[in-house]
Parts: C-alpha cells; sequence; structure tokens
C-alpha cells in the first residue's frame, strides 16, 4: 500500500503539476511572441502604405516638372512680347511723328504745301499700316502670355494641392506608426512584468518537483524497512540537487523586439515643400518654378 501511494504521488507530479506548469509556461510564452507580432505590425503596416505615398510622391513630382516647365515656356513668351511690344512702341514714337522723306516746307506756295500734305499722308498711312502690323504681333504675344499664365497658375495649384496631400497623408501614416510602436512596446513590457513572477514561481516549483521526484523514486527503490547505506546516500543526493536543469526547462524566451524604424516619409511629413497646408484654400501666385 505504501509503494501505490508513492507511485500515485508520482503520477500527481508527472500528470498533474508539471502538465499544469507547462501549459502555463507555453501560454506566458505564447502571449510574448504575440505581443512581440504586434510591435512588428506596426511596422508592417508603415511599409503597406508604401503604395499609395509612393504614386502621390510621383504625382507630385510629375506636377513639379510640369510647373516648371510651364514656368520656362511662360518666361520666353514674356520676353518675345516684351521684345515685340518694345519695337512696335519704337516704330510708332519714331516713324509717326517724323516725316523725313517729305521736303520741307520752304515756302507757302500753294502747291508747295499741297505736295507736303500729299506726301505726309501717304508717309504717315504706310507707316501706320506697318505699326499696326507690329502691334498684332505685340498683342498677340502678349496674349499668349497671359494665357500660359493661366494655365501655369492651374499647374501650380495642381502641384500645391498634390504636396499638401501627401504631406498630409505622410504625416497621418508616420504618426500611426509612431504611436503604435510606442503603444505595442509599452503594452509588452507590462506584459513582461507580469509575466516574470509567475516564470520565476514556476522556476522554483520546478526544482522542488525535481527534489520530490527524487526522494519518491529512491523510496520505491527501497526493499526493505531499513535503508541501505546506498538508499541512505542516494536520499542525502535527492536533498542537495540544485534542480537548475529542471528549471531550465521553464525558463521563458522574451523576443528581441523590432527596434523603431525612421518613417520613410518623415521630410514630405515636415513640409518638405515648404507650403502652408493648413489653410483650407490654396493661395495661388503668379508661376514660379519650385
Amino acid at each position: 500500500e505504501e509503494v501505490t501511494a508513492v507511485e500515485e504521488i508520482l503520477s500527481l507530479l508527472e500528470d498533474d503539476i508539471e502538465k499544469d506548469m507547462r501549459q502555463d509556461h507555453n501560454s506566458d510564452q505564447n502571449i510574448l511572441h504575440l505581443h512581440s507580432g504586434f510591435i512588428q505590425n506596426c511596422t508592417d503596416d508603415l511599409q503597406s502604405e508604401a503604395a499609395q505615398i509612393d504614386s502621390q510622391v510621383k504625382a507630385v513630382s510629375a506636377a513639379e516638372d510640369e510647373l516648371r516647365t510651364c514656368t520656362r515656356e511662360a518666361e520666353a513668351l514674356n520676353q518675345n512680347a516684351t521684345r515685340l511690344c518694345n519695337r512696335t512702341h519704337g516704330f510708332s514714337s519714331k516713324e509717326l511723328t517724323s516725316f523725313s522723306r517729305c521736303v520741307a516746307l520752304g515756302s507757302i506756295v500753294r502747291d508747295e504745301i499741297s505736295k507736303y500734305l500729299a506726301c505726309v499722308q501717304q508717309e504717315f498711312e504706310e507707316d501706320l499700316q506697318q505699326a499696326k502690323s507690329l502691334f498684332g504681333s505685340c498683342n498677340r504675344s502678349t496674349d499668349e502670355y497671359n494665357a500660359k499664365t493661366v494655365h501655369c497658375i492651374d499647374v501650380q495649384t495642381q502641384w500645391e494641392q498634390a504636396s499638401c496631400d501627401l504631406q498630409k497623408t505622410s504625416a497621418s501614416v508616420c504618426s500611426a506608426y509612431a504611436k503604435c510602436h510606442t503603444r505595442e512596446v509599452a503594452r509588452f513590457d507590462a506584459i513582461k512584468r507580469q509575466i516574470l513572477p509567475a516564470e520565476e514561481g514556476r522556476k522554483a516549483q520546478a526544482k522542488a518537483v525535481e527534489k520530490i521526484r527524487c526522494l519518491l523514486t529512491s523510496i520505491l527503490q527501497v526493499n526493505a524497512s531499513e535503508l541501505a547505506g546506498d538508499d541512505e546516500d542516494r536520499l542525502r543526493e535527492c536533498e542537495g540537487l540544485a534542480g537548475e536543469e529542471a528549471a531550465g526547462r521553464f525558463t521563458l524566451e522574451y523576443p528581441a523586439l523590432p527596434n523603431s524604424t525612421a518613417c520613410p516619409w518623415e521630410a514630405w511629413a515636415e513640409n518638405a515643400s515648404g507650403l502652408q497646408c493648413n489653410k483650407e484654400d490654396i493661395t495661388t501666385t503668379p508661376p514660379t518654378a519650385p
């Protein structure tokens, strides 16, 4: 009966107590890995935004290139309009006020006066037609410049809107990542603080179980009512067991936590374009290359 009782105690140690300890150990280990994974999820979520933000970056770059091109074209049209209008002004201010091809009046003879007036009229009409032709070129080039300016303002508005959209998206994504990483690391640390005492308790319990198992096994090996010398030595060995190996089987693995990574779009989040994107309406100015 005594032997049976000892065997039952051994069975209880192995089938119930150690089994429960192992389940608790595995549960805590899974919790640690789970919360470590939550931290990695923050980085995964950040990387999942890459396609959308990269698309916005390309839109900003394309709009910026278009604005530069438009600005150069507008400047070229402005220079051309200035040149043609200066030419019109120079011709009109000189030729329409001077009639150098007509012989100056030197007498009051009617025929001389008539000839001079006819000459002046002919020369004025010829110069006037040329002045009108020059003014037409001036007028068309100015209209082309004005039309290009209006177009460039539209392009600039598109660039500003795309830049502000990118800034808002980047700021939101980078902020969400920073908050997520900070939150999940704090949660992991809190879970770790909760688990550590339970881990130390199981390790201490494992050492005690190992010693008890040793003692009970020694008792089962006794063939007589009195312990033989070898049995006494065995019991002393059981009493002196450190149990480090048993405790080691219940030592948790604390996973290395993913480091915080720099948000790839931090520069845009901090307003790389230099625009006042907090305004609801974007105020445009004459086209200026970014």
